[in-house]
């Protein structure tokens, strides 16, 4: 019985994420610049490297700004509509309803993530295709927490407007133009998605990762804090509708 629950409630988030286009907006841009940039930007600005810089951009896209917003619309929009009330009231636990909510957007992102190194134009190697997913789906993972974070503290649609761009812009734009300014360099290599991104622009080239043990120590401790938080959220307010 509830194996069916799950499974209903799984379908419901799928058609309801497919049709929600502010959610879907970071995935469709992805796709879009992929094709846009790879057939109208000029191969001699990059000094060869067009194709690289066209995926390690629209990976952004998908994996942090798609990540937080497919969450955490969503659950505002739930929250405003009361139907996160009928659901928590009925045989739906908070648990299912959590699994339910990250499923349908993790299938959505890392779908796109496959495609994307063929729209972008750019040829990896067997090896450093595998690398690639494991990173993407890294960033996703950890932009999720985030998405959720924000989806348990905003009560309505309206509420993630004043927190989701402030939340996504540093996290996409600071490692972006970290190439062009050093202090947003070092800013950066203290942020998981700027980690990330430097060893998907080495993958991007089929060049080895040069990964330090400061760099994996980042990571993991900003994804115990982002988890240990959710979780902490998670135990005192629980995924539910505001009063």
């Amino acid at each position: 019985m509830k194996t069916n629950n799950i499974s209903v409630l799984l379908k419901v988030k799928f058609k309801l994420l497919i049709k929600n286009f502010s959610a879907m907006v970071g995935s469709i841009l992805a796709i879009f610049f992929s094709i846009l940039f790879r057939t109208t930007l000029p191969n001699i600005s990059f000094d060869g490297q067009k194709a690289p810089f066209i995926l390690m951009m629209v990976v952004m896209f998908n994996s942090v700004m798609a990540s937080i917003m497919m969450i955490s619309i969503p659950m505002a929009e739930e929250k405003e509509k009361k139907s996160l009330k009928l659901l928590i009231s009925s045989s739906i636990s908070q648990t299912d309803y959590v699994i339910a909510t990250i499923t349908p957007p993790f299938v959505v992102i890392m779908i796109t993530n496959f495609i994307l190194p063929f729209l972008s134009g750019v040829k990896l190697q067997i090896m450093s295709y595998l690398i690639y997913i494991v990173i993407s789906m890294i960033m996703t993972l950890m932009s999720m927490i985030v998405g959720l974070l924000i989806g348990i503290l905003c009560r309505k649609i309206s509420d993630t407007s004043y927190v989701v761009l402030p939340v996504i812009l540093p996290l996409i734009l600071i490692p972006q133009f970290a190439t062009f300014n050093q202090s947003m360099a070092k800013v950066s290599n203290y942020l998981y998605t700027g980690i990330l991104l430097k060893m998907l622009r080495a993958v991007s080239l089929n060049q080895s990762i040069q990964l330090s043990l400061q760099s994996l120590g980042i990571i993991l401790l900003e994804f115990i804090l982002l988890l240990g938080f959710f979780f902490y959220l998670y135990n005192s307010r629980g995924i539910r509708l505001e009063k």
